[in-house]
């Protein structure tokens, strides 16, 4: 009902309004349809599958894609994070999503977590079941670290994006998984999602001979050597694994119990005899 003191709109943004529930979402209902006078109300939501119908006729839907690599490798170096080469490195990496990639330019373990999680996540293709659920472990200490550097900005296709609350500083992100919180842990766990959607997204790729089209060119030849051994169909079915078990994850489902799914269904490498 206030005025804007400058400019012709005073705007209020919701922000994560996916996780509002239904008595939240209808009381807004009205709102939304007779908004005051000069007022813009923005709903930021990852996932528009849960608004309700209602709240969604009331909108007008702006997508937000991600940023072309060059003018993201652009913004990092005005803004004095990055240099050309590591700007278009992150903006690759974090696949076009500005946030992530200031996120990740200020933060060297991050960067450093990030890649030791694809290239664990890689050596898994080949592993037998025992291997995949010991690695449970150093997978979460690795997500806790990009939880902390990034605040759950570091998201891949408005999926996965948990209660993303930061594990309170690196020292506890890494080496000390088994003392964090539910909160916390989920975190970790919707990052290493995020990862993994990215590699499986390359190998699927790989798969197919397709080489240009890679995000990970630090990790060029692992994927294109594991690409040939694997079937680019079993991968696309894996990618949409991670999109179910992301949103259970963010439906509080147990982080852990998520993991150990994926990490069992994480598709095998076919090496011929």
């Amino acid at each position: 009902a206030l005025l804007p003191l400058e400019g012709r709109f005073r705007v209020a943004v919701i922000e994560k309004a996916h996780r509002l529930n239904d008595d939240a979402q209808n009381a807004l209902l009205k709102t939304l349809e007779e908004p005051p006078a000069a007022v813009v109300i923005v709903l930021a939501a990852d996932d528009a599958a849960k608004l309700l119908p209602t709240v969604v006729s009331r909108c007008t839907r702006v997508r937000l894609g991600p940023v072309p690599a060059d003018e993201l490798s652009r913004i990092l170096a005005e803004r004095g994070v990055a240099d050309a080469a590591r700007g278009a490195a992150l903006a690759r990496l974090t696949g076009g999503r500005p946030g992530a990639a200031v996120a990740l330019a200020a933060n060297a373990d991050a960067v450093i977590a990030q890649g030791r999680l694809a290239r664990t996540l890689l050596a898994l293709i080949s592993a037998g079941r025992r291997r995949r659920l010991a690695a449970q472990q150093e997978l979460i200490e690795d997500g806790g670290v990009l939880a902390a550097a990034t605040g759950g900005v570091l998201t891949s296709d408005g999926e996965g994006a948990a209660d993303a609350r930061p594990v309170k500083g690196r020292a506890r992100a890494r080496g000390s998984a088994h003392r964090a919180s539910p909160a916390e842990r989920r975190a970790a766990v919707a990052q290493v999602i995020n990862v993994w959607r990215d590699v499986a997204r390359d190998l699927a790729v790989a798969a197919r001979g397709g080489k240009r089209e890679l995000r990970q060119h630090e990790l060029l030849d692992e994927l294109i050597q594991t690409g040939a051994h694997i079937d680019p169909l079993d991968m696309t079915t894996f990618l949409q694994r991670l999109d179910d078990l992301g949103r259970a994850l963010d439906a509080y489902a147990n982080p852990e119990l998520v993991l150990d799914t994926l990490l069992l269904e994480w598709p095998r490498a076919k090496i011929a005899a």
